[in-house]
């Protein structure tokens, strides 16, 4: 069953509310990936897989899309969002809080207003 951005922002929130340090790194991952399939929709991309190619993977080509294109701010805030969901994935040694997923839902909600206004 197809799932969308919001729904997954949706599990992002419930997740923020705990105290337990591994939900609230999986609350950040998928906070950024909201934000990440958000920025595909706005793009009109249905198709990762032939859409590849350039540095830094899918990713970062979808970041660099915005920085090139006159919508700088929606590629920093991105590539800011990316840049937390790596430390909340791989960084395990670094500690993560309640305000940092937090913190992340707030930045996730003003990217999508940035989309949704442009």
């Amino acid at each position: 069953m197809p799932c969308t951005p919001v729904e997954i922002l949706k599990v992002a929130e419930k997740l923020s509310q705990s105290s337990d340090e591994a939900e609230l790194r999986a609350s950040i991952s998928r906070s950024y990936y909201c934000a990440y399939h958000s920025c595909l929709n706005d793009r009109g991309i249905t198709d990762t897989n032939t859409w590849v190619g350039g540095r830094g993977g899918i990713h970062q080509k979808l970041i660099d899309e915005y920085m090139h294109d006159g919508n700088k701010a929606i590629g920093y805030m991105l590539d800011n969002l990316k840049v937390k969901r790596t430390i909340a994935d791989y960084k395990l040694t670094e500690s993560l809080e309640k305000n940092d997923a937090q913190a992340m839902l707030r930045s996730v909600h003003r990217l999508l207003e940035k989309i949704h206004s442009s």
